[in-house]
């Protein structure tokens, strides 16, 4: 379903004003992962909790499941978790369930075509907000991820992969002047030519914040593995980058492991590892033409279990 309003008023018999509202919602969409196939995880106070395992993969059993040394054993009765059906390699996924909202304003100001000049500036100011931005494939975007928690919807509502907040766009033409006393081939040579220009600024793209990708630091046992850091807070975190410092643009001190929420969970389920983030994208652009017309807490313990809250965080 999609909606506008705008509005337009003359200013002078050449210049013109418009304000706009847009906006659209989506339900039903695809929502398409490259791997489904996983171990769907156990709700826990303390979020998404998958099983814990022992160091040679065993659901961890204390004092039966809890080998320490990888070249030690486990008693027979001990197995590995499984994923959703251990059969296949890699299952592909498509639910249509997925949640689009899309809302704008926009405002225009164009100059009509006098004394040979004609010019349009319009500057849009917007959100696209989505639970996947998901087509054919589940990384149809550069800076998307393959394979988001299906499970749980509420997991990855976040800004769309394509959401670019702020856009202005101005361009103009200048209708060259011809000697009016040419004739012939020199005037058809130099009639008719216009000089157009358009320059373009615009937000960059949201990018998310992952860890351990290729080492199933969650233990989902998804073939298309990730997890996300916990964001923190404090001073200097309400932002988490550092616009105009290409050297450090992501703040990585507001980041950090997932962690346990108190003492008790942790002894029973947790232990950290390293985050790894991504990087900025941004978009500037100008063209001239000359033409004539015509939470997440992955713990493990004692080898890696892991929990996940597992929101989203789309920067």
């Amino acid at each position: 379903m999609q909606w506008n309003l705008n509005v337009q008023y003359q200013l002078t018999t050449n210049l013109a004003a418009m304000v706009a509202y847009v906006g659209s919602r989506g339900v039903h969409q695809p929502f398409r992962v490259d791997e489904a196939d996983l171990i769907i995880p156990t709700k826990t106070s303390a979020g998404y909790l998958w099983p814990q395992v022992d160091v040679l993969g065993n659901i961890y059993v204390p004092g039966q499941c809890n080998q320490t040394d990888p070249n030690g054993s486990d008693p027979a009765s001990c197995v590995a978790p499984n994923p959703i059906n251990p059969n296949f390699g890699s299952v592909r996924g498509m639910f249509y369930q997925g949640r689009s909202y899309f809302n704008a304003l926009e405002a225009q100001l164009a100059k009509r075509m006098s004394h040979g000049f004609q010019m349009q500036g319009t500057f849009t100011w917007g959100r696209s907000i989505d639970t996947s931005s998901a087509t054919v494939a589940g990384d149809a975007f550069g800076n998307s991820i393959s394979s988001l928690n299906w499970f749980d919807m509420k997991l990855t509502r976040g800004p769309s992969d394509f959401n670019v907040n702020r856009t202005l766009v101005i361009n103009g033409t200048w209708d060259i002047p011809t000697a009016k006393s040419f004739s012939g081939p020199a005037r058809w040579i130099t009639d008719g030519w216009e000089l157009g220009t358009i320059f373009t600024v615009s937000d960059g793209v949201p990018f998310t914040t992952t860890w351990g990708t290729g080492s199933d630091p969650a233990n989902t046992l998804s073939s298309d593995d990730f997890a996300y850091p916990n964001r923190l807070g404090g001073s200097g975190c309400a932002t988490l980058t550092n616009p105009g410092n290409p050297g450090n643009y992501v703040k990585t001190q507001c980041f950090a492991i997932p962690s346990a929420p108190d003492a008790a969970f942790w002894n029973a389920n947790c232990s950290p590892a390293p985050p790894s983030l991504a990087g900025p994208i941004s978009a500037t652009s100008l063209s001239t033409r000359l033409f004539q017309s015509s939470w997440q807490c992955w713990p493990q313990c004692p080898n890696w279990p892991r929990c996940n809250q597992s929101r989203l965080l789309r920067l």
